[in-house]
This record gives C-alpha cells, structure tokens and sequence, in this order.
C-alpha cells in the first residue's frame, strides 16, 4: 500500500511530472526513496498512479495548502520542475516560509532566473539546457570519462555505485581516521566536504573526520549501504 503523504517523513516532494519530473521520480524510485508528486494534468497524475507514485492534483504555485497536503513540515527535500520560471519562483517561496530548512532544488530556464531563485533561498538550481550542452559537449571531449560517471550514478546498477554520507553533529565517528571507516575493504572514500566548504580530494588513510563532514564513496552498492547503516548507527548511539 502506498504511504500517505501526510504520515512520511524525511521524503521528497515533486512538482511537475513534464519529462524532467517523470526522470526525477524514476530515479528516486530506483534509489527506493520515498516521494510524493504534485500536478495540475490529470493525465500526468495517471502515469503517476500505473507506476504506483503517491500523488496530489492541484496547482502548487496558486495553492499552497499543496505544499501541506504532501508533508512539507517534515520532508527532506523539495524539487520544482514546473513548466515557467514564475510558477517555480511562486512554489519555491511558499516552500521555504512554510519549512525554513528544508532543501529545495530548483529547475530555471535562464541565468536570470536562477538568479532570483538563489535570492529567495533556493539551495540548488539546475538549468536542463546548460546541463544538457555541458553533457553533450563532454561525451565529445572525454566520452571514457562520462561512460564511467554515468555508471557511477546509475541506480540500476549494482557493482558500483556513487553515494554520499553526512557525520552527524555529536557523532562517535569524529575524530575517526579515514581507514577505519572503510575497514580494508572494497570502498573507497574520493571525497570530503568539510562544514567550512573546504573539500579535500583522495583523503589520507590517517585523514580524521570531523563534525559535519559529508563522503563521497564509491564502491559496489552493499558495501556502501553497509556504510550508511554503520554511520547511521553512530549517529544514533550519540543522541541516546
């Protein structure tokens, strides 16, 4: 049965299900995160509904009891792929006054956009064209180097795979050397984003983490869902 979307916690809010939204939710499927989608098209919403995604009709950049209806108080994430940058940039403010911490992404058409989107508190804005050229012009330029991240990110595949970790505030983990986190095995931490934006590439096994810091591993997907079931434990141990 699907979960009502007033009873999730910690999912991710769609808006729009056009061609970027049915991507987006296709890929939070195979990731088996919880979401819910908001559309005005009845016929999008039926696609919705056959693939078994929670759903909500209406029109989210008039009608922000939208916005509560899909559990916005307690979500993790919103994504905005409307249609018009003025639709993204009405839902995008109702989002963010009615949840001050919530992450939202936001798609836009133009530099402008985006711009006005990061004023009003958008975490992320992604512009599909740029993306689109950026990909194009890099299959042409390094087409080895795309084949590879385009595998590392692919949740349908199994032997290897990209994921991100966060060390929690109060952790056991901090102070923790990079060697012990991965144990010898068949995980490999590329990266570390420290909380003051410093990121440092390829740490040293003796590389200590500390309190905010989020990984970048790769490695095949069990031995990293190991890893975040190990974090997660920490992150519980330290709250108890």
């Amino acid at each position: 049965m699907k979960q009502r979307p007033d009873r999730m916690q910690q999912h991710f809010i769609i808006c729009g299900l056009g061609r970027v939204g049915q991507h987006i939710a296709h890929e939070l499927t195979a990731a088996q995160e919880s979401f819910v989608v908001i559309d005005r098209d009845a016929e999008r919403l039926s696609f919705a509904e056959k693939n078994n995604w929670p759903t909500i009709h209406g029109d989210v950049a008039i009608d922000e009891s939208l916005l509560r209806d899909a559990g916005i108080p307690s979500a993790r994430t919103i994504i905005i792929a409307l249609g018009t940058d003025a639709d993204v940039i009405f839902t995008a403010v109702s989002a963010r006054a009615l949840n001050p911490d919530i992450a939202i992404i936001a798609r836009a058409s133009n530099p402008e956009a985006a711009d006005t989107l990061h004023k009003i508190g958008v975490n992320d804005v992604a512009m599909p064209h740029q993306i689109g050229g950026y990909h194009m012009a890099s299959l042409a330029l390094r087409p080895t180097v795309v084949e590879f991240l385009d595998t590392l990110i692919d949740q349908t595949k199994d032997f290897l795979a990209l994921e991100e970790f966060h060390i929690h505030e109060g952790s056991k983990l901090i102070g923790t050397p990079v060697s012990k986190l991965v144990g010898g095995g068949n995980l490999t931490i590329a990266a570390i984003r420290h909380q003051n934006g410093e990121i440092v590439i390829n740490p040293l096994p003796a590389h200590e983490l500390s309190d905010g810091d989020r990984l970048i591993a790769i490695g095949p997907k069990n031995h990293l869902s190991l890893l975040g079931k190990a974090i997660d434990k920490q992150k519980s141990s330290s709250s108890t």
